[in-house]
């Protein structure tokens, strides 16, 4: 990801077109502006395609959480986010989730679904819901969520 003085100075350089402060002309030239634009379309959108690790072993909720060295350890810590296009969950290979639920919000789209899977060897993740019966109490409430690819089944 670039660095946050490369994304100053490009939003400082589409300013200075707009408002004609850019001293040479040829910086703000439509071919240049439109670079710009793009440059910050990809940008949002690399942003936008975060990835979030689960480990109910070797977790820590206080982590980040967005690398496989730095998990959180209980679903808790995604329920009820607003997740996009391109976000990845991974769940810990032979974890076990007791009396817990994944749930969140969000849909991705078509070419850049969300996309629910595990990491590292080993048996699949367990969300156990343990006998849970009714409707409120399911390991899952993903319903109603459009593009949404989970490789645990």
């Amino acid at each position: 990801m670039p660095s946050a003085f490369v994304f100053n100075f490009v939003i400082l350089k589409l300013l200075a077109c707009f408002f004609n402060l850019e001293s040479s002309k040829k910086m703000c030239n439509l071919r240049s502006v439109f670079a710009l634009f793009l440059f910050l379309f990809v940008l949002v959108s690399a942003s936008a395609q975060t990835s979030y690790y689960i480990d109910a072993v070797a977790g820590n909720d206080n982590n980040a959480g967005t690398s496989t060295a730095a998990p959180y350890k209980n679903l808790s810590k995604i329920n009820n986010s607003t997740f996009s296009a391109g976000t990845r969950i991974y769940l810990k290979a032979g974890s076990v989730w007791n009396g817990q639920q994944l749930k969140f919000l969000g849909s991705g789209t078509a070419s850049s679904p969300i996309i629910v899977d595990k990491y590292g060897s080993g048996a699949k993740p367990v969300i156990n819901g343990n006998g849970l019966t009714r409707s409120e109490e399911h390991t899952s409430e993903l319903q109603s969520r459009q593009y949404l690819v989970c490789r645990l089944l």
